[in-house]
């Protein structure tokens, strides 16, 4: 308790692992380079997210059904499915993933949709242009996005900040979802 009370962005993402979303999560095997464990063999469930790094340093790309579906993004993961291979995640889960998201100004991620998930984002620093389904806003830090299941999502960066956002979904307990762009 008193590590939550030290670090004022952790405190957020405690309650919500604790109270707001109950996972189950493991502590994964490999050693990250320069990670913390000692906090993460006692506190399993709480993350220290300055201490997992991005996995990679440069803002790049990621496709989607052949095309780009990501434009100037870099991802940390904090927590993935147990079937998931990650560099940066600390944890696993069996419905959860918690990860970060940075987009560089210019960036923005593809309409797409998730079958049988449900996200969430909290933006943490940035402005972006969210959309979730018919619905769009402006957003910046301290907003909370939801994406129900079947909704078409979207954003983009707006202004000359980088757009950062702590990315959580759920899945549906033994369902495969499936991502896929959204039709236009």
């Amino acid at each position: 308790m008193l590590y939550l009370l030290l670090c004022n962005r952790i405190e957020i993402v405690g309650i919500v692992l604790q109270w707001v979303i109950p996972v189950t999560l493991s502590l994964r095997s490999e050693l990250a380079p320069g990670s913390l464990w000692i906090w993460r063999r006692k506190l399993t469930n709480i993350i220290n997210l300055e201490s997992v790094g991005w996995k990679s340093k440069e803002y790049g790309e990621s496709y989607l059904e052949g095309d780009t579906h990501q434009h100037l993004v870099k991802v940390a993961d904090y927590v993935v499915r147990k079937d998931s291979d990650s560099k940066t995640a600390v944890a696993s889960s069996e419905l959860q993933y918690i990860g970060a998201y940075e987009y560089a100004p210019g960036g923005w991620i593809s309409e797409h949709i998730h079958s049988r998930a449900e996200q969430w984002y909290f933006i943490q620093s940035g402005r972006g242009i969210m959309r979730v389904g018919d619905e769009e806003k402006e957003a910046g830090p301290g907003t909370v996005v939801f994406v129900p299941h079947n909704t078409v999502h979207s954003y983009e960066v707006v202004g000359d900040e980088p757009l950062r956002i702590l990315n959580i979904a759920t899945w549906w307990p033994g369902e495969e979802s499936v991502t896929s762009r959204a039709e236009k």
